[in-house]
């Protein structure tokens, strides 16, 4: 016997605008979070690289940027320079990833009720 579900144009249509939901603000209220916890990690030799972060946030993500040449070997690393990376964003991200997490959940939370799916 084949399961029957009805209403699954509306929760089509309703996680369609969950799925469209404009996360700017959470994902700006987590990488403003992470810029000083990074700028604390990044490797000290002027100062410069850990002063030049910034958060940066879109509908779709959340990034810390710099503008410095070398901000993306530190990071990475750069074999052909026998340079490894610090990682000091990705630790960033680690050590904040529980408060990262909650501000995510309660976004999507109200994405849900927004679109009126009945969760949350």
């Amino acid at each position: 016997m084949p399961l029957k579900v009805e209403g699954t144009t509306e929760v089509a249509r309703a996680l369609d605008q969950v799925a469209d939901h404009d996360f700017t603000e959470a994902n700006r209220k987590v990488a403003a979070r992470m810029v000083p916890v990074a700028r604390h990690l990044a490797p000290v030799k002027t100062g410069a690289l850990g002063a030049s972060l910034q958060a940066v946030a879109t509908k779709t993500s959340a990034s810390i940027v710099s503008r410095l040449d070398y901000s993306v070997p530190q990071e990475y690393g750069a074999p052909r320079h026998d340079l490894l990376g610090v990682h000091y964003a990705e630790r960033a991200l680690d050590q904040s990833m529980d408060q990262t997490e909650a501000d995510y959940l309660a976004e999507v939370e109200r994405a849900t009720k927004k679109a009126d799916l009945g969760w949350g």
